[in-house]
């Protein structure tokens, strides 16, 4: 094999959540860079220097921090810094560097070790609560680039004569769709859910579980990481609607007439995402091969296949072992079915068993309600939180009614109607009781308290709202029907509109800690498309009284416990207002 020479360029920058008063300027984003592993140093890089690929190769990575106020430029810095460790000098031996298989065995393993590192942090700092990160890493050695990821940032190819091909996978909501065939790609670029990943470093609801892939690069190849600061404002190509063509900037053809240099190949991109205005962090690294094999005629040569933990590598197995494989497995599943239904069934009991006898108190059975997979202990806990929040609301109450009663008497002021003002099945007066409640009841880790299960959900406000709300708002068309919040969420994502998710959030939010975080997300995506639309001052005045008229409506434990409330869209109104200026 030829050896191989490339040059390199990477930055990172707060672009579009710039704020000179935030930390790292509101830089959420981080990477990390080394052209030459197992030196003694540790990071370094110099951009558009040709290199020669050393015996233990280059490694690139980009992580996309996640969480606004909570940390997620905490998160991002984490994840860097245990790739660092795992990549310190000397840490790279012969054995991890042997093949494809022991490589990307080994990119797994420190995704993994991120994940674990971000939620210790969590714990031991409750401000960082909440707090996570993609990753997406990517190691050029022996002519071949492995490549491990978790979340959306991107990983693409570029190939003179062929174009450009993302290479890794989004784990989002929306590639979801995709794959499922609910809608296209193009569809897919503008799509209101768009920034729902269903992957990161840090979920507290599940342990992160990388993608791998790995390709041949060949003389001339560029390859692209980014985070979606990039990749969520330029589309990866041309586009054609209705046979003409968008007149829209995009990756393929900036890289293509910027490959002079890759600095200025990196700029270019940069100014691109500024000019189709940016509204998020951007990171991007590119990598040039310089000198190495010829490409094969045709498309860009990948493995085609996704590779888990327990099936990577480069070995090729005849389709007569697959089909005996195949058909083996079928046999042993067939002939131990029944079997197989008996222990699972008796197994997840004892599990429910052992959970149930772990739950001492309410936040216990909370804790645990998700994991029971037998219906006697899921619903006794059920029953047990039922009871517990009907008692909290009863004792609060009277102590509530005590406590007033005592200072009418110290104070000798006329209560008359106090009972009935406290009654507590009268929505009005449970105003005011928030507060003790929310006192008197623990936070459960990962989730909402349970206060919010306890608030009082607030009257929507009738005068304040443009005639455009007030509209919607009697617009049968336009309001939930549904009765439960199950329902209620599909109904939703059939046809979700501003109003449906404002009502939600009035009626279940709280209830499913995934349903109300994507609908808080969608809610803001709605909004930030519009902001970014705007033609005019005034317009955008409109947006921001509409937006915060929007949030006055959803109750308080919704707006603190999911970060949106009338400041969620300051950066994106605060540039808008510049670029109008």
């Amino acid at each position: 094999m030829k050896s191989i020479q490339f040059r390199l360029a990477a930055r990172t920058d707060a672009a579009g959540k710039f704020k000179p008063d935030a930390p790292l300027e509101g830089n959420e984003d981080n990477m990390f860079v080394d052209c030459l592993l197992n030196d003694e140093k540790k990071g370094a890089f110099m951009g558009d220097d040709v290199v020669e690929l050393s015996k233990t190769g280059c490694l690139m990575v980009v992580a996309d921090g996640m969480g606004g106020m909570n940390a997620g430029e905490v998160a991002s810095d984490i994840a860097i810094k245990t790739v660092e460790r795992y990549f310190a000098p000397g840490k790279i031996t012969e054995s991890i560097c042997h093949n494809t298989k022991s490589r990307i065995s080994y990119l797994e393993e420190v995704v993994v070790a991120a994940d674990a590192a971000i939620k210790a942090d969590s714990r031991n700092n409750p401000e960082h609560e909440g707090m996570g990160s993609t990753i997406i890493l990517a190691w050029l050695l022996d002519g071949e680039i492995c490549l491990t990821w978790c979340g959306d940032s991107r990983a693409y190819l570029f190939r003179p004569g062929v174009g450009l091909r993302q290479v890794s996978k989004d784990h989002s909501y929306v590639q979801g769709l995709v794959d499922e065939g609910k809608i296209s790609i193009d569809q897919a670029f503008d799509h209101p859910y768009g920034n729902i990943v269903t992957r990161s470093l840090g979920d507290p609801d599940k342990k992160a579980k990388p993608e791998s892939n790995h390709f041949k690069v060949y003389k001339d190849d560029i390859f692209l990481l980014c985070s979606d600061g990039l990749s969520g404002v330029l589309r990866d190509r041309k586009t054609y609607k209705d046979g003409r063509r968008i007149d829209t900037e995009n990756i393929e053809d900036i890289i293509s007439e910027n490959r002079q240099s890759m600095v200025e190949c990196r700029d270019a991109l940069f100014d691109a995402a500024q000019r189709n205005e940016w509204y998020d962090n951007v990171t991007v690294v590119l990598c040039e091969i310089i000198r190495g094999e010829t490409a094969p005629d045709g498309d860009v040569e990948l493995q085609n296949e996704y590779l888990p933990n327990d099936s990577v590598g480069n070995g090729k197995k005849s389709r007569r072992l697959k089909y005996i494989l195949m058909v083996a497995s079928l046999l042993i599943l067939v002939g131990g079915g029944f079997f197989v239904k008996d222990y699972c069934r008796l197994k997840n009991e004892q599990k429910d068993r052992d959970f149930f006898e772990q739950c001492y108190d309410v936040n216990g059975y909370r804790s645990y309600l998700r994991q029971f997979k037998n219906g006697q202990y899921k619903s006794q806990a059920e029953l047990f939180i039922e009871q517990f929040v009907k008692d909290s609301i009863e004792f609060i109450n009277k102590q509530r009614i005590e406590n007033d009663l005592e200072k009418k008497d110290e104070s000798g002021s006329d209560s008359k109607n106090l009972k009935s003002t406290l009654d507590p099945k009268d929505k009005n007066s449970q105003k005011g009781t928030t507060d003790k409640v929310t006192d008197s009841v623990p936070e459960v880790k990962g989730q909402l308290s349970l206060s919010s299960t306890l608030t009082p959900v607030p009257e929507p406000e009738k005068n304040n709202a443009p005639n455009e709300l007030q509209e919607k708002q009697n617009n049968p068309v336009t309001a939930l029907t549904a009765d439960n919040e199950q329902e209620a969420m599909s109904e939703f994502n059939r046809d979700p509109n501003k109003e449906k998710c404002v009502e939600y959030l009035i009626r279940f939010g709280g209830q499913n800690y995934d349903h109300t975080k994507n609908t808080v997300d969608w809610l803001k995506g709605y909004f930030a498309k519009r902001i970014r639309k705007c033609k005019t001052l005034n317009e955008l005045s409109e947006i921001e009284l509409e937006f915060e008229q929007i949030v006055s409506r959803i109750p308080a434990e919704i707006q603190k416990g999911f970060k949106i409330d009338k400041y969620s869209m300051d950066a994106q109104i605060r540039d808008m207002k510049k670029k109008l200026g």
